[in-house]
């Protein structure tokens, strides 16, 4: 029977390695992606019952000891934070589904953030590693998909920046009319498109917000956004500067063909010469003119403007980019939003740049991108200890 036992052995040693990932899982971008903690339990769990099965071999006894620290661990990650799932309204009576992270021992009353997208039909997932690190240091965190996506009612592309503000802002408010939320530490979260819409609610909608991160963000117009891109995709794609300038050109003219239906006679032959083009793929350009109407929604937030709004934020803000980022030049946009929060009388403002960091916040630590990609180091402690500093009513230790 020796076999058997070899055999049983070899299927529990499998289900405690997936125990043992699923661990360090919650702590890695994979978090964003999936609740890890259900299959660590029930792997820890059918790891040692099988191990148990057969304790008097060396390999069960053995098993046993670590099958036993690995369902503690797994029990472990429960200890820090619950989760519930939530629906509060949003604007003109969205319906608005998400999942909030309580903290189990900060206190009665939690600090509490909530978390704005980026741009497109994002889900709350997006936020999953995000929203666990603060709940496991006593940080109350709110998810929720974004209107038009996952559980959430509505239409991504029919809103403007201020009615995703306005659902924001609902987040807020639905946190603080619960008893286990502090009223009076509530911080937002912006990513991307969101730190647009953050600044909306910090500078208009919600001004006494505790305190606001934002990530990857940029105080540049959506469309002067694209046009940085286009340059800076091309151009890191190894095309010389003429090259460049040729794609930049393109993009400008379709961008005001966005901005008033009206294009100039040749841009849509040359944007058909150009799609052929090697450079064409990476300046983020149409082949052709697509009826105006198809940019209702692009024509209502290409051209808006953060600045205005950021001289109005009264809190803390932290900013966060990334060296690799080609979206915009994150140096300059640091320098800008921090002129603005000055020139409106705020210079709580701390900045940080991640030289390998991308867009998304994450680097590629394997040759090749080789997956799994990785959040840098000191990202966490970061976003933890600024918050617990700047956001003085954060006393979790």
């Amino acid at each position: 029977m020796k076999w058997k036992a070899r055999l049983i052995a070899t299927g529990a040693t499998a289900a405690l390695l997936i125990a043992a990932l699923c661990i360090w899982f919650d702590f890695t971008p994979v978090a964003s992606l999936a609740e890890t903690r259900p299959v660590a339990v029930v792997a820890a769990v059918s790891a040692l019952a099988l191990f148990v099965s057969i304790r008097k071999t060396r390999a069960g006894k053995t098993g046993i000891v670590f099958s036993a620290f690995a369902l503690l661990g797994a029990l472990g990650l429960y200890a820090f934070y619950e989760t519930e799932e939530v629906r509060f309204p949003g604007h003109g009576g969205v319906e608005l589904a998400g999942t909030l992270h309580i903290p189990r021992w900060s206190g009665p009353a939690h600090p509490a953030v909530v978390f704005i997208h980026g741009s497109g039909r994002e889900v709350r997932g997006e936020f999953g590693w995000h929203a666990k690190l603060f709940a496991r240091y006593g940080i109350a965190a709110l998810i929720y998909d974004k209107r038009g996506a996952g559980d959430s009612s509505g239409e991504t592309f029919e809103a403007s920046y201020q009615e995703y503000a306005e659902d924001a802002a609902a987040a807020i408010d639905f946190l603080r009319s619960r008893e286990d939320i502090d009223q009076d530490c509530v911080g937002i979260f912006g990513h991307s498109e969101g730190g647009w819409v953050g600044s909306i609610v910090a500078g208009s909608l919600v001004p006494d917000v505790r305190f606001v991160i934002v990530t990857s963000t940029t105080p540049l117009s959506p469309a002067e956004q694209v046009l940085y891109e286009t340059g800076a995709s091309v151009a890191a794609a190894g095309f010389d500067a003429e090259t460049v300038a040729r794609a930049q050109d393109l993009q400008r003219r379709v961008l005001e063909y966005q901005r008033t239906g009206t294009a100039d006679a040749r841009l849509a032959g040359e944007l058909r010469e150009a799609a052929v083009m090697p450079w064409f793929d990476h300046a983020d350009l149409p082949p052709e003119l697509y009826p105006i109407s198809d940019y209702e929604w692009w024509q209502s937030v290409m051209d808006f403007q953060s600045v205005p709004h950021w001289r109005r934020v009264r809190a803390p803000v932290l900013a966060i980019s990334g060296g690799r980022d080609r979206n915009s030049d994150v140096a300059m946009s640091q320098r800008v939003i921090a002129g603005a929060l000055k020139s409106g009388g705020n210079d709580q403002f701390t900045a940080r740049i991640f030289p390998e960091m991308e867009h998304g916040l994450i680097e590629w630590w394997l040759p090749g991108r080789i997956p799994p990609p990785r959040f840098p180091a000191g990202l966490a402690d970061l976003l933890i200890e600024w918050t617990r500093t700047e956001a003085p009513c954060t006393q979790a230790e």
